[in-house]
Order: structure tokens, then sequence, then C-alpha cells
């Protein structure tokens, strides 16, 4: 028994200390630490995307709605108390959303996002969100990889989203995905705790 919880004892220390020198990357990367992370996405690790589900919808759906309360909900935890995010409620409405996508693990809804027309040639990602025992796992780079693709099928030419310094992971997966910082615009251009990015399409 006592060599069991020895080398168990290890093998935790061993996933702590990866998990510790990843953040530290990305702290270097984005000037900012990066939240607490989830158990199970040390141990999930990638999966297959032949176990999940990306059901194109629009903005009616009553998953994705779902998705977006629990988009809320989590931003609220996470930076509620550093931004008085209401000021963003009037810009993130999906009554007009006819492109969504949510996804699903068997029948179980696990997240999902959206694009929606920012002019001619521009398409606007919003709404993204996997629940957090999902993450860390390549689904939410999926997504977004597929809202790119739908975007394109459409016609656009480019996709521009907002973001937060604080959401580290997120700055993480669009840049991954090819996306760049840019001047903020819009609604953001006088809110500087927000983080606008674009991509080419």
């Amino acid at each position: 028994c006592q060599y069991f919880f020895e080398n168990l004892t290890k093998m935790f220390s061993g996933i702590w200390r990866k998990a510790k020198k990843k953040n530290m990357k990305k702290e270097r990367k984005f000037g900012l630490k990066e939240f607490p992370r989830p158990l199970s996405k040390f141990f999930g690790g990638k999966i297959k995307m032949s176990e999940i589900i990306f059901l194109r919808c629009d903005g009616n759906n009553k998953d994705f709605i779902e998705n977006c309360r629990l988009l809320d909900e989590d931003l609220d935890l996470r930076v509620g108390k550093i931004i008085k995010r209401d000021k963003y409620a009037q810009y993130n409405l999906i009554d007009k959303i006819n492109e969504a996508i949510v996804v699903y693990r068997g029948n179980n809804p696990i997240g999902g996002g959206s694009i929606r027309p920012y002019d001619e040639n521009t398409i606007e990602l919003k709404r993204v969100f996997v629940i957090p025992d999902e993450q860390g796992k390549g689904i939410g780079t999926e997504l977004v990889s597929k809202l790119i693709e739908w975007a394109k099928e459409l016609g656009y030419k480019k996709m521009i989203l907002e973001t937060g310094e604080l959401l580290a992971e997120s700055c993480h997966v669009y840049s991954k995905l090819g996306f760049k910082q840019i001047a903020n615009y819009g609604a953001y251009v006088d809110m500087p705790e927000s983080l606008c990015m674009g991509k080419e399409l």
C-alpha cells in the first residue's frame, strides 16, 4: 500500500508540474494568470470528434439558449467582480442569430457558439462556450473551426470577435486558429477591458 501511495503521489506531482509550466507559458504570452481548470482536463485529454455532434441551428434552439445562460453564469463567476458585465448584455442578444451550432455528446448538450453578420464582408463570432467539464479536450477549437467553415460557405471574407484578456484560454484557442488582435471595434471602442481579434477567411 505504501508503494502504491508513493507512486500515486509522484504521478499527481508530475501532473501539477506540467500544468503549472503550461500556465506559466500562457502567463508570459498574455501577461496574466489563467483561471484554475477542472481536473478532468488533465486526465481527459483529446477525444475522438466522432463521439461529438455539432448541430447547426439558429438562436431559437432551446439548448443554444441554455448554453448562453451558462456562458453568462460562468463569466459572472470568473470576471464579474472585476468587470461590470451589465453593459455587455445589449450586444449579446441572440434573437437575431440565424447561424448557431450546439455541441452534443450523446444526447447531452455540452457547448455552443454562433456567428452574426457585422457588415457586407465581415461576420462576428458570438456566444462561444463549452461547459467546464468538457473544456481542454479540443471541442472548443473544433466548434470555432466549424463556425469558420460556415462563415466561408456564406461568402464572408473576414471574421471578428470580442473577448477579454482575463479569458486567457479563449485567447489561446483563437490565436491557435489564426486570429490576431485588432483595434477594438463598434461598441467595444470605449471598453478597455475588451480585447478584439480578427481573421481573414
